[in-house]
């Protein structure tokens, strides 16, 4: 009898199908390429059931378990109808974060970024599953290129994702004996079946639908990366772009259907030459390329550089080996094109680990390394080069999109499936679909699968529902989250408030202080005197601490004050010069005390061992081994405890100190002189008038100047003049230094008020009032607003109502009056003057003068006469006619004598 049963812990607990006591209605499984393995049932039984989270099913040989408890419906006391969701091997990884997890599974971070091939990532998911079960296992992978991943609170399922995205391959897990194991790569095969509509071919209905709304592109743009081009490269464009065309276009296409653009990025294609560490140079930052094809320091005519970019230091950046994913500065001059050597700019982490260590193997770059120059202009062959790789990328993209993606959703026949057999093609593999009518031929994917093999009651593994496509998206299990999600406030040592690192600072200093002791019997207390200390030179630190370690802490392992973890590393002794293997070492320590941290490495051997004690071992005092005094582990402060790295020298010679880093008491501020890195909220204090402060991104001051070490021309002022009580002090300030303030050529005072000799001013001007004493050009443009005002034009202004007012415009028709009104006439005169001020002087209406000019004529009128008003007579017009003036016949026109 077909039957389902329910186990928990490795035993049966009961049967989901039993007369009497309980029915399956429905039970089917559905499958998605990298995204559902989940198995549904819908049961009925007489009485409560005792099913359980962790509790699972094995169906048709996989694995269910159930990870949310069912659903329940009561429809009387002796009737339950439950629904059960049971998902598969795929969804344990759900359970588990994917942490920066070490072979032990621990680690410290959700949110970090990982470097390294495939086989880095899986190792760590790995890692991380064991947390969940000890039977996690990697399978089949292919090791390429070296990639740089970010992770951010994933979990395992949702990184395995988000790896096999980046990496382009598919994953799938499979039971094989006891061990769950993943296995990368091209999951699924092509098999010889066939799917076509109609009796006995396999299809009971057939439909399509659209993969991508976007469906067709018929134009694409393709861009590459933004590394290793020249600034006028392609009409200065900023990333590579196709030879001879800025697109890919399938002209039947877009004649057809139109036009339909699109766009791809590959960023990762850039001009760029895959070099290889062929031997190491004569120190630990150099390495030598005897296949390096062009002069990294060759020089154009004008004597620019072809290669190296003028302000920025070129770089290595290494794909493969120990330092894979690392990038470092070569060194100015660093490159010698007779050996080919390249010499590198080594670093140091936060952690202090140095990159390349030259102690340490394993942070070492070795012969076979690969790497790639950046922040350079590559050689135009290289650019060619990388353009055709381009276009090579960019019509396999096109290929892709000219056609309408889409999917087809077949309902099979169960007769035909009994037929071909069950397990003859799974998820991932492909196989044909013929369709005649719909002019269908393919040979597509398989992405989904489902298999409803109970139904009312009736068990039949055949019916089947399967979707094909020519692609697949992934459905993100970090998507899946619950929709609410509890944020908690976590607060580490790291984010602790400023009175806690105090407290801390000051009492592991304390402590530091009454810890430190002579190691090697060096002090000579002849230089040290009372309060003082005499020498030439002062050597701060040991010879026996002049070690580079490789060993990582973990202080507060397990998030336990009194755990602490070594990892597993290298001493190497610069004053001895000689190396010892560290092996890894959790410790626990019984109480909250002290303890000193040694690296007792053996004399005659060449491995050593982390030791903690509260012991003063001297440097050489032990008949077998060396005790390097690497640290110490501070007493426990508010749950809390920290390890002082001891190891290192600080010199001070003269008016010079070398040191690596400089800290305050808090760790507020620590000066990192290896990094050039500052970290710090800084206040700058100038006697007693002066305040500086950076503070993230903000600067504060009393007065910034802008300008070189000899000459400020420019300055902001916070600072207000001594009296100033109406605002005059300048806040801002250029063409003059800030003592030069109150004359500088552009000011602008507190006031709002603005000073500037040589004002462009381009939009729009708001003023109340204004005075000018200069010229005004306007060749255009309205001065006014609404009926009030004039508007410019290139050979005079004109009003809004056709007239200009000079002088006392109540002066028309008033006592004491003065004004001029030119209009456009319609029944008044042209021009109207008017001068009726009161005065002991005569008044002159309009006086004329031509002198100069024995033809010079003062007046002259075509038509028209003269008009003369007076209070006896009233307007009276001018005459015209002959008069006899004294025996003198004058002759008339319009008021005026013509001769």
């Amino acid at each position: 009898m077909n039957n389902i049963t329910l186990y928990r812990n490795g035993n049966p607990i009961f049967n989901l199908i039993e007369n009497g006591k309980r029915t399956v209605d429905s039970a089917s499984i559905n499958r998605v390429l990298l995204s559902d393995d989940s198995l549904s049932i819908k049961l009925n039984s007489v009485s409560v059931l005792d099913i359980r989270i962790n509790d699972y099913f094995v169906v048709f040989g996989s694995l269910y378990r159930i990870n949310v408890l069912p659903s329940v419906d009561k429809k009387s006391n002796s009737q339950y109808e439950y629904n059960i969701t049971a998902q598969g091997l795929m969804f344990d990884l759900l359970r588990c974060k994917y942490f920066n997890a070490d072979a032990t599974g621990f680690g410290s971070n959700l949110e970090f970024p990982l470097i390294g091939t495939i086989e880095t990532f899986l190792v760590a998911l790995r890692n991380n599953m064991k947390r969940f079960a000890s039977n996690w296992e990697i399978g089949t992978f292919t090791n390429g290129e070296t990639k740089t991943i970010t992770f951010g609170d994933d979990t395992c399922l949702s990184a395995l994702q988000k790896i096999c995205s980046e990496f382009k391959t598919d994953f799938w897990i499979k039971v094989e004996g006891d061990k769950f194991v993943i296995h990368t790569g091209n999951f699924g095969k092509t098999v010889p079946i066939q799917f076509e509509y109609g009796k006995g071919k396999g299809l009971y209905s057939l439909s399509r639908t659209n993969v991508d709304d976007n469906n067709i592109v018929n134009r694409l743009y393709v861009f590459g990366g933004s590394e290793n081009i020249p600034n006028e490269y392609s009409n200065f464009s900023t990333k590579l772009k196709l030879p001879n065309s800025d697109f890919i276009e399938d002209q039947a296409s877009v004649l057809s259907f139109g036009l339909k653009e699109g766009s791809i990025n590959f960023d990762e294609v850039y001009p760029h030459r895959t070099g290889k560490v062929t031997a190491l140079g004569g120190s630990k930052f150099k390495f030598v390329d005897n296949t390096m094809d062009f002069d990294l320091n060759a020089k154009n005519t004008d004597g620019s550089t072809k290669y190296l970019v003028a302000g920025t230091s070129a770089k290595v950046h290494f794909n493969t080996g120990n330092l894979a994913g690392y990038e470092f500065e070569i060194k100015k001059g660093g490159y010698d094109h007779a050996s080919k050597t390249f010499e590198i700019i080594p670093f140091k982490n936060d952690q202090g680990q140095s990159f390349p260590d030259e102690a340490a193997a394993a942070f070492q770059f070795e012969v076979g390394d690969e790497y790639v120059i950046l922040d350079i202009v590559m050689p135009e062959s290289y650019i060619t080069a990388a353009e055709n790789e381009l276009l090579q990328k960019g019509l396999e993209q096109f290929e892709l999109n000219k056609t309408a993606k889409v999917s087809y959703s077949m309902e099979v026949d169960p007769e035909y499936m009994k037929k071909i057999g069950v397990g003859k093609f799974d998820i991932g593999d492909y196989i044909r679909i013929v369709d005649e009518p719909l002019k269908i031929d393919k040979i597509l994917r398989v992405n989904q699968e489902t298999v409803n093999f109970i139904e009312g009651g009736e068990w039949n593994l055949y019916r089947t529902k399967i979707v094909i496509a020519d692609s697949y998206e992934i459905n993100y299990a970090s998507q899946l989250i619950l929709d609410i999600k509890e944020i908690k406030n976590v607060m580490s040592i790291t984010n602790l408030g400023q009175i806690n690192y105090s407290k801390l600072g000051l009492k592991t200093t304390q402590e530091l202080q009454n810890l430190v002791f002579d190691t090697d019997d060096y002090f000579n207390p002849e230089n040290i005197r009372p309060n003082s200390i005499e020498t030439n030179m002062l050597s701060v630190g040991a010879k026996s601490q002049q070690i580079s370690c490789s060993v990582v802490f973990f202080v507060m392992y397990e998030n336990n004050p009194n755990k602490i973890k070594a990892n597993a590393g290298k001493i190497y002794s610069q004053t001895m010069d000689k190396e010892w293997d560290i092996a890894e070492k959790i410790e626990t320590i019984p109480d909250n005390d002290y303890r000193y941290v040694y690296g007792a490495c053996s004399k005659t051997g060449t491995t050593g061992t982390i030791v903690f004690t509260k012991e003063q071992i001297k440097f050489d005092s032990d008949p077998n081994d060396y005790y390097f005094l690497i640290g110490i582990l501070h007493t426990v402060v508010d749950n809390v405890r920290v390890l002082s790295i001891t190891v290192g020298t600080t010199t001070i010679n003269g008016g010079l100190i070398r040191t690596g880093i400089i800290s305050s008491l808090d760790g507020q501020m620590t000066i990192n002189l290896d990094t050039q890195e500052i970290k710090a909220k800084i206040k700058f204090l100038g006697g007693s008038d002066g305040f500086t402060s950076i503070d993230g991104g903000v600067l504060m001051s009393e007065v910034i100047e802008v300008g070189n070490g000899a000459v400020q021309n420019a300055f902001i002022s916070g600072k207000t003049d001594a009296g100033d009580t109406t605002g005059t002090s300048v806040r801002f300030g250029a063409g003059a230094d800030y003592d030069a303030r109150n004359t500088a050529p552009f000011r602008v005072q507190h006031n709002g008020k603005m000073y500037a000799t040589d004002a462009h001013i381009e939009g729009y001007v708001k003023a109340v009032d204004g005075e000018f004493t200069g010229t005004i050009t306007a060749l255009s443009g309205w001065f006014g607003t609404g009926d009030k005002g004039f508007t410019v034009y290139s050979d005079g202004i004109k009003t809004r109502n056709g007239f200009i007012w000079i002088g006392d415009q109540a002066g028309f028709g008033q006592d004491n009056g003065q004004a001029l009104l030119l209009t456009d006439g319609n029944g008044q005169p042209s021009i109207n003057l008017q001068n009726e001020r009161i005065s002991s002087l005569g008044k002159t209406g309009i006086s004329i003068s031509v002198d100069r000019g024995a033809t010079n004529v003062a007046l002259q009128i075509k038509y028209g006469g003269v008009r003369v008003y007076s209070n006896s007579t009233g307007w009276r017009d001018g005459f015209t006619g002959t008069k006899n003036v004294n025996g003198v016949s004058m002759q008339f026109i319009n008021g005026f004598y013509v001769g």
